[in-house]
């Protein structure tokens, strides 16, 4: 299942973000621990911002499903 879940995502366009998103994270909660690149939040790339800030939605969605179970 989960390969159909990444062909119809297009997991291949998305897993670069997504392995850039995971070292950035706490694994328990979610939330930003390090910033992608050097200086505050007000410095970094808006576009690159956006894009993780979805996942990490997508990422509290999972944590919750998880929780649940």
């Amino acid at each position: 299942m989960a390969r159909d879940l990444y062909d119809e995502c297009d997991g291949d366009r998305w897993i670069g973000w997504i392995e850039l998103f995971l070292p950035l994270v706490s694994n328990s909660d979610g939330y930003f621990v390090h910033l992608p690149l050097g200086g505050g939040l007000w410095e970094q790339p808006g576009t690159t911002m956006r894009i993780l800030r979805a996942i990490q939605d997508a990422y509290y969605a999972y944590l919750k499903e998880m929780r649940n179970f």
